[in-house]
């Protein structure tokens, strides 16, 4: 499913990556555009985006694809590590769950 979100951004800038855009479906997987350095393969899991807010446009770019393609579970806890405002959407059981870092849930409307 798609998910919707309204941010106030203000002066700041957003990026998502993700597989909503640049993906197919082969054998009920589904691949993307981003790359697992360590798995060398498309980036795979339950992440299916990442958005960034940051004051920088191309850092907000660079972190969203690197977050991205972190391992499992490793995305989420390199941004609140890092303080970087991000929204992770996860699918669980067919729903599309956030997780918010940094001030990425102070940002939602």
């Amino acid at each position: 499913g798609t998910a919707f979100a309204a941010l106030e951004l203000g002066t700041l800038a957003v990026a998502t990556s993700g597989l909503t855009r640049q993906s197919y479906e082969a054998g009920g997987r589904v691949y993307g555009h981003i790359v697992d350095p360590h798995a060398r393969a498309p980036a795979a899991g339950a992440v299916r985006s990442v958005t960034v807010i940051h004051e920088e446009a191309m850092l907000a770019d660079a972190w969203a694809t690197a977050l991205f393609a972190a391992r499992a579970g490793v995305g989420p806890e390199l941004a609140r590590r890092r303080s970087i405002s991000a929204l992770f959407l996860v699918e669980l059981d067919g729903r599309l769950v956030p997780d918010a870092t940094g001030a990425a849930g102070d940002l939602l409307l």
